[in-house]
């Protein structure tokens, strides 16, 4: 295949951590293994990251520097930063052509004029990793997706709602690109407690994962496993003061790729009771790891598709006797679920995503 240019724009890049940065991250370092020119630009959000570096063979612009722009304003960002963000980019791309160019979903402001932006740059992408149903978000939507050539969506069901909800758009335009990892990377040494992986914000319910997991021991003592919180976030601090006396609940913090790999390699289940997703990069994890997976039925959860799909897990309700009733389903039928996971795995190879995305 001939060497490619290829600019990925995301607000944030590593080592911010998020899940849109893991998954460009996954996808830059692989374009670049595979001989291919890959530049990122992006906002530092750190005053002591460089302006320029080169990470794992993946040139990285960081055109504005802005340590306040996340969790600010409206939309939880910074209008005013991301106006400079359009700016930088248009300054940094003059005279540049690209063969490929994947713009994040929430570069709002640069995909709205991206049209006039990108003019003869190159083939424009929008990565859309969720699809949010408010009123505001409708009309943000209408803006954005169609303001690129193409669409990669995160999963089959955002492919879905998009071809859906926005029928003007051609459906040979909008590609399901999901989330994806090197499966070798990832194994199983044992079943010894459930998991929950992932950022400790209220939208994705670390509490009711616990409380959950609590309720399920107590109704099922037979049956029962201590759960393993990994990351951190706002709810860290409460969550653990709440429960540090309790040796059911056992809270990692932040970790490592590689430690986070060994506490999956251990783990027996994944709830995730999460409001709103598009396809987490844990739940990649979990196949990887022969993890079947419990999440519920939020509107804006459209990880619950996934799961339904490929049969890899169960879609409860969003209360936690709804939780416990599919924790004591999966658990029961347990055999049944990691057949399923080994048949889905190979389909969600990062090699054999890149290689569609290319193509």
């Amino acid at each position: 295949m001939k060497t490619k240019n290829i600019l990925i724009i995301n607000e944030f890049y590593y080592p911010f951590i998020g899940g849109m940065e893991f998954r460009f991250k996954r996808i830059a370092e692989r374009f670049s293994d595979y001989g291919h020119s890959v530049e990122v630009m992006c906002i530092a959000h750190q005053k002591e990251l460089v302006s320029n570096e080169v990470i794992n063979g993946v040139t990285v612009k960081r055109v504005v520097s802005d340590e306040t722009h996340y969790k600010k304003g409206v939309f939880g960002r910074k209008i005013s930063t991301m106006i400079k963000f359009y700016f930088a980019i248009r300054k940094n791309i003059k005279n540049k052509k690209y063969d490929i160019i994947i713009i994040g979903q929430f570069v709002i402001i640069p995909l709205i004029f991206s049209k006039s932006l990108f003019k003869n740059k190159g083939l424009t992408f929008i990565d859309f990793v969720e699809y949010r149903h408010s009123f505001l978000w409708k009309i943000i939507n209408n803006l954005i997706l169609n303001s690129t050539d193409k669409v990669s969506c995160i999963s089959n069901s955002v492919q879905r709602t998009i071809l859906k909800k926005h029928k003007n758009r051609n459906s040979e335009n909008v590609l399901s690109i999901p989330n994806s990892l090197d499966m070798c990377d990832f194994e199983n040494k044992s079943s010894e407690y459930f998991l929950f992986v992932g950022r400790l914000v209220p939208h994705k319910n670390p509490d009711k994962a616990i409380l959950a997991v609590l309720k399920y021991n107590e109704l099922y003592p037979e049956k029962s496993y201590p759960i393993h919180i990994v990351g951190d976030g706002s709810m860290f601090d409460t969550l653990k003061n709440q429960y540090h006396e309790n040796p059911n609940v056992i809270f990692h913090g932040f970790v490592s790729e590689k430690q986070k790999q060994k506490i999956l390699s251990k783990g027996r289940l994944l709830v995730f009771p999460s409001d709103r997703e598009g396809l987490p990069g844990v739940f990649i994890e979990a196949l990887g790891s022969d993890l079947p997976i419990i999440t519920t039925n939020g509107i804006n959860n459209n990880s619950k598709d996934f799961v339904t799909e490929e049969k890899v897990g169960e879609v409860t309700g969003q209360s936690i006797n709804d939780i416990v009733e599919g924790l004591l389903k999966v658990e029961n039928n347990r055999e049944y679920y990691l057949k399923n996971i080994e048949q889905a795995k190979p389909s969600y190879d990062l090699s054999k995503i890149i290689t569609k995305f290319l193509n």
